[in-house]
């Protein structure tokens, strides 16, 4: 005998909710480094969310941080002050990346007779050209020491605070193309190695 099998019918499953009183609501507020106190521990805490800065902005603290220049109305009229003494940033060799995480220190080049290039924090002569969201070396040719002897291959250069030792990488970036050291090579870099903020 021969079974009939009827098809399923589509069904609509159809639901309501009750009034929600606005007083039994919580509204969760987006903030990344917060967890409200009703939350409790296992509260949820936002997800951190990239920002960008906007391009006069960018320029501005490049204009601070490489021509001591000041940044009004940050605060108060004055602002962001610049330094009583500009003094100079260092530029280094490095022979890999130093990475987010590096310092002044980390991979850089050790070829005898290599110091850290100081120059100046001004747009002058010796310093630095701050234009477009973007930082260039004022000079055409900006010169390490001549080298005495020792090798290495400098593939990154950075911007930190301090002659030696382990201060802060402020910048650092690709050298193109790579720069082998050694004895009687002075390694240079022009006026077209231009760092940025975007």
């Amino acid at each position: 005998m021969d079974q009939i099998i009827q098809p399923e019918k589509p069904r609509v499953a159809v639901s309501r909710i009750g009034l929600i009183r606005a007083d039994k609501l919580k509204f969760l507020r987006f903030n990344p480094f917060f967890t409200p106190e009703w939350m409790g521990r296992k509260g949820r805490r936002g997800r951190p969310v990239a920002w960008s800065k906007a391009d006069t902005w960018e320029n501005a603290l490049l204009l601070l941080v490489f021509n001591n220049t000041n940044v009004a109305n940050v605060g108060d009229a004055t602002g962001l002050r610049g330094s009583s003494t500009a003094g100079s940033l260092y530029l280094s060799l490095h022979t890999a990346d130093p990475g987010e995480t590096g310092t002044q220190v980390t991979s850089e080049i050790t070829y005898t007779s290599y110091v850290r290039k100081a120059v100046a924090r001004a747009s002058g002569a010796g310093g630095f050209t701050v234009t477009a969201n973007g930082v260039a070396l004022t000079d055409a040719l900006t010169s390490w020491a001549q080298g005495t002897g020792g090798s290495g291959t400098a593939t990154h250069f950075g911007v930190g605070l301090i002659s030696s030792g382990a201060g802060n990488l402020l910048y650092s970036g690709t050298l193109t193309p790579n720069i082998v050291t050694g004895n009687l090579i002075t390694p240079q870099i022009t006026s077209a190695t231009f760092l940025t903020e975007d």
